[in-house]
């Protein structure tokens, strides 16, 4: 190795006291470590030269060391910091390749040696050298037999334990693994004669991973138990593999990795990949599963289209194609390739189309969401080792549904191609692919809501089949005497012809009984097309039941059977039920009581939780639009953040009267559950109709033919005035002051407070309340200067304005737009 440095001397030690020098610029030369360090959440990769001297970590741009591996000579310019660390150069010229280095080979037989190492503060032994063997020349090994079709497997030593002359917080990992060598070749096993070496030693605090592995090069450390999936992942690096991202759509974030229907912003996950060893790999909070390579990667191994390996389709026509089951060891098409750019230097970013099945290895998938029942779909770009993302086609926030299911189509108008899943079975999948821009017809969506509370509004998407999926927005007008609307919900993405079901509560803000409307607007965001349906809240007044066709069981006689007075239904539901079939993946939430008294307490029990983490908790939210985040409380079973629960219960003091709905909370992936319960607090009506028996008429037996016993129909409610309590002046046709000094402020990543001035009401009706519109269509009315919005997504960009309303309806002109963006968290 040579050692060029300008303007700095390395192993001069400046006294303590000293000052940092300035920094110069520098030149160094020496062999390249590149190592991805791997912690439970997120992953860093650090580059250092190794020099005559010493090692240097090379900071800053990292862009032009993309295509370098460790082991590669490297002549590297930039800012010496100081003795340690380099400030790359911005240009190209900031990085030149010398001479190539050690490339591990990734097929055949792999040499390793496992070296068990602990510390003089910590002797522990967690496990055996015999369950080391077992994990890694058995279960690992068997691993990449399978994953690479019988090309790539493990064989070698397990050696240690050995007690290292150093303590867990006076040492790194380079120190650990130097003095590991020494130790291992003092007893015989010389490393320089292994592909690998595993240093494996008890968990320890002083490293804040779980696994380093050295990209391209033949190191991997593991801090703590010693997994398969984990030493799978690291000797993935070791392979010149980086990690397999995700993307998940979440609008307006201003994260965009591919542009597709006008959806250009996804949120992402380094290793958010769950069907790939190289993203995940704990799909299931089981960090024993190792899944299959996806075949981006294994074709970076040659492990597919390469040799006598299995095959990859590379399509440019329209036309159907088959594929096999990843996991098969068979020669077949194990993808289909199809060109999606083209960048400024010609490198093409394909997507990878893929058939995942519960097949060895890839057994757990069977559980694991929609999975076998559709396609993977991956974009990656040639000679970008760090380019591959799993990307999300169903858009319903769960992680364990990614997959573009049979029947359902995607097109990238970008591209002008559109790509179909139109078989899945075991055997394999056909897709049909298309070269040609489809002709979409957008129609205003169909609505329906049922009669009687709870209310669910269904949405009908009417698009033409050649239309991409949708995003649907809504909003509920609950006017002067109501409130509620939609508390927070997901978005709802919805595929042409298919439909869903949105909860809208309402409780009264008047004691005075009557029937009231409140409109319910839905807006296809992707078309601003919306249509319009009104949901009747019954308060206080019979809730017409839906009649069953009341058949009285009239004696038996011959008289001509009596055509019964038509039962007048809702309006026909355009699709099915608006109830929505509940999910068992779901949790459980069962209140002690739907309905107390204001200051009462609630006990809310929680079960059935598929995956509990320690971050799990309950969510409190009153319809009143504003949060009130209650986590777990003193009252709860057991301390929060300390284990993981399944099931448990928490006291919850309500001290206002309104309407609340609890969620479940999972604070590992930041979603709320859509199990939902309902409880109402205070004296006033209880939205919840209680299903007074209808009075069914008994028929008298008397077999008198002109005995039509006519149901007595539900009386339909006598439409009682709405309540006016202040007499709106006839002649009021001006409209009150417009809204100033509006302001919005985020408050947390899903919500935004509004404030203004009281406005003035000129024309002597009286100022009845304020209406709030959010890019521009109407979200609530409210009778105070203040609102918050908690029906938001994280990073982004939203606008508001305010009108005031009086008595006599009259509306003033809307106020000044402001804008607001949510954060990430």
């Amino acid at each position: 190795m040579y050692f060029i440095l300008i303007g700095v001397l390395f192993g001069f030690t400046l006294p303590i006291q000293a000052k940092s020098p300035a920094p110069i610029n520098a030149v160094i030369e020496g062999e390249l470590e590149s190592i991805y360090e791997d912690r439970v959440k997120d992953s860093e990769i650090h580059h250092y030269i190794n020099t005559k001297t010493g090692r240097v970590e090379l900071k800053g741009n990292h862009q032009n060391l993309k295509h370098a591996k460790t082991g590669d000579r490297l002549r590297v310019k930039g800012q010496q910091l100081n003795s340690k660390t380099l400030a790359l150069g911005s240009d190209s010229s900031s990085v030149t390749t010398m001479a190539l280095g050690y490339y591990p080979a990734t097929v055949g037989e792999q040499k390793t040696l496992v070296i068990l190492v602990n510390f003089q503060d910590d002797p522990s032994q967690p496990y055996t050298p015999a369950n080391a063997y077992d994990t890694i020349f058995a279960r690992t090994s068997s691993w990449e037999l399978e994953n690479s079709y019988g090309k790539v497997w493990l064989k070698g030593d397990v050696t240690g334990w050995y007690t290292l002359p150093t303590t867990t917080t006076a040492t790194d990992e380079f120190t650990l693994g130097r003095m590991a060598r020494d130790i291992a070749l003092s007893n015989g096993y010389d490393y320089s004669l292994y592909d690998h070496v595993i240093f494996a030693f008890p968990h320890t605090y002083r490293f804040g991973w779980w696994g380093l592995g050295a990209l391209g090069g033949k190191t991997v450390w593991i801090n703590g138990n010693l997994l398969s999936s984990v030493a799978a992942h690291e000797l993935g690096h070791n392979f010149g593999l980086s990690h397999s991202h995700a993307t998940y759509y979440v609008r307006g974030s201003g994260i965009s990795y591919y542009a597709n229907n006008g959806y250009p912003d996804f949120f992402t996950h380094e290793y958010g990949d769950i069907y790939d060893t190289m993203g995940g790999p704990d799909p299931q909070g089981d960090k024993s599963l190792t899944p299959h390579f996806s075949a981006f990667q294994k074709e970076n191994l040659g492990w597919l289209n390469y040799g006598t390996s299995p095959l990859i389709t590379t399509v440019s026509t329209s036309g159907t194609y088959a594929i096999e089951p990843m996991e098969t060891n068979s020669l077949g098409s194990k993808a289909v390739k199809i060109l999606k750019s083209t960048d400024s230097n010609g490198h093409r970013t394909f997507y990878y189309l893929e058939l995942r099945r519960a097949i060895g290895f890839d057994s757990y998938l069977g559980t694991s969401g929609n999975t076998i029942n559709s396609l993977l779909v991956h974009t990656a770009k040639e000679l970008s080792p760090n380019s591959s993302f799993l990307h999300d086609m169903t858009h319903d926030y769960s992680s364990l549904n990614f997959g573009l299911s049979v029947g359902k189509a995607y097109y990238d108008s970008a591209a002008g191609v559109t790509f179909k899943a139109v078989l899945v079975g075991d055997s394999g999948a056909t897709i049909q692919v298309v070269f040609s821009t489809p002709t979409c017809s957008r129609v205003n969506p169909t609505l329906s809501i049922s009669p009687t509370y709870p209310y669910f509004v269904n949405v009908f998407n009417r698009d033409s089949a050649d239309c991409p999926f949708s995003e649907f927005d809504f909003a509920a007008d609950m006017g002067l005497y109501l409130r509620g609307g939609f508390s927070f919900q997901l978005p709802m993405f919805l595929y042409p012809g298919s439909n869903g079901d949105r909860q809208v509560y309402a409780v009264a803000t008047t004691s005075v009984p009557g029937t009231y409307n409140f409109p319910v607007t839905v807006t296809n965001l992707d078309s601003n097309l919306q249509s319009t349906i009104s949901g009747i809240f019954y308060n206080g007044v019979p809730t017409p039941t839906p009649t069953p066709t009341a058949t009285p069981t009239a004696t038996a006689t011959p008289t001509p059977t009596p055509t019964p007075t038509p039962t007048p239904t809702p309006t026909p539901l355009p699709t099915a039920t608006p109830t929505p079939t509940p999910n068992p993946n779901l949790p459980s939430l069962t209140p002690n009581s739907t309905s107390i008294l204001t200051g009462s307490s609630v006990t809310m029990t929680w079960a059935n939780i598929p995956n509990p983490k320690v971050g799990d908790f309950i969510y409190l939210v009153p319809i009143s639009n504003t949060y009130s985040d209650i986590k777990y409380t003193s009252s709860c079973l057991s301390t929060p953040g300390t284990i993981a629960r399944g099931k448990g219960s928490c006291i919850f003091t309500i001290p206002q009267a309104g309407l609340y709905v609890f969620y479940f909370y999972s604070d590992s992936t930041a979603t709320y559950s859509l199990g939902t319960v309902i409880v109402t607090v205070g004296s006033g009506t209880n939205p919840t109709p209680t299903p007074t028996p209808t009075a069914t008429p008994t028929p008298t037996a008397t077999p008198s033919p002109t005995a039509t016993p006519t149901p007595t129909p539900t009386p339909t409610p006598t439409p009682i005035p709405t309540p006016t309590p202040t007499p709106t002046p006839t002649g009021d046709t001006q409209a009150p002051s417009i809204p100033t000094a509006l302001i919005a402020t985020a408050t947390s990543a899903r919500s935004a407070k509004l404030s203004w001035n009281t406005s003035v009401d000129t024309g002597g009706s009286g100022l009845r309340g304020y209406k709030i519109y959010r890019n521009g269509v109407f979200i609530n009315q409210v009778t105070t200067t203040t609102y918050t919005d908690n029906a938001l997504s994280r990073k982004t960009t939203y606008s508001y304005t305010v009108s005031s309303i009086d008595n006599a309806g009259n509306e003033s002109t809307r106020s000044t737009a402001v804008t607001v963006r949510t954060p990430v968290h």
